[in-house]
Parts: structure tokens; sequence; C-alpha cells
């Protein structure tokens, strides 16, 4: 995937996410400077996933190791497995 494609992805990802709190508009840098933090927080959750998955002698990670990574940083799972739930019934996916 194209970085100028995945950056596009990121900056839409960022505007559902910002209408979907209650924001009617926001500045293009400000939208800018949030899907670029987003992503780079995916990335080092990635990353953190794929070390656990080698520490247990695998290639890949998996849905545990990505979990693990999630509850170190202090996210409720079962929090976000219901804003998944709520964001695919808002957006139809």
């Amino acid at each position: 995937m194209s970085s100028s494609f995945a950056s596009g992805l990121s900056r839409i990802a960022v505007a559902q996410l910002l209408c979907h709190v209650g924001f009617d508009t926001a500045q293009g840098s400000a939208c800018n400077v949030l899907a670029d933090l987003m992503s780079r927080y995916l990335e080092l959750l990635a990353m953190r996933a794929k070390d656990y998955a080698e520490i247990q002698g695998r290639t890949a990670s998996n849905l545990d190791d990505v979990a693990r990574c999630l509850e170190e940083e202090d996210v409720d799972v079962e929090v976000l497995k219901e804003f998944g739930k709520k964001w695919a019934q808002i957006t139809g996916t």
C-alpha cells in the first residue's frame, strides 16, 4: 500500500471518528496531525504484537498478541468491541 494512499485512508478514518463524536468541522491540519498520531500508534501496537509472537516462537501475531498490547495500554478490550459494533451499525459495515 502506498504511503499517500494509507495517509488518505487515515485522514478519512479520523474525519469519520470526529463526526461520530459530534464535530461538525475540523481544520485540515488538525485532521492531519490526528491521522499521523493514529497511524504511529497503530504501527507501534503492530510492532509490539509482532514481538510477542516472536517471543512465543511464532512468525505471525494473532488476536491474543494484539489484545495483550491493548491491555498494556489500559485499553478495555470489551469497550473496544462494543465501539466496533456501534461503529458497524452507524456506518453500515
